[in-house]
């Protein structure tokens, strides 16, 4: 019987992991720069005086919804660790394929 978490499983869940990480490093670069671009300006009908919303696929900041002050974070920890069990089991099935097609030397 193979084992459910094989190696395949855990490079893939690594690499979701790791893909989440660019994708909110980046939207923090892009929210930074905005930030840097429009800090000095400020009109009389909205001040830019905080930082910009940044975070993939849910804002990190939270408080979008008044009611539940967490839900974005938890949103997005949810999202990530669908995504992570998807990208481990496709991870898994892609090395299953290639596994079976190796011919061994005699």
């Amino acid at each position: 019987m193979y084992k459910l978490y094989n190696k395949a499983f855990n490079v893939g869940v690594l690499f979701n992991i790791l893909l989440f990480i660019v994708f909110n490093l980046l939207s923090y670069i892009a929210a930074y720069k905005r930030y840097l671009e429009y800090r000095n300006v400020e009109t009389k009908i909205a001040p830019v005086r905080r930082f910009p919303s940044w975070g993939f696929p849910f804002s990190w900041e939270g408080g979008h919804f008044h009611t539940i002050w967490f839900a974005d974070e938890v949103l997005n920890f949810l999202i990530i660790a669908f995504c992570g069990f998807a990208f481990g089991f496709l991870f898994r099935f892609i090395w299953s394929k290639i596994s079976s097609h190796r011919v061994e030397l005699k």
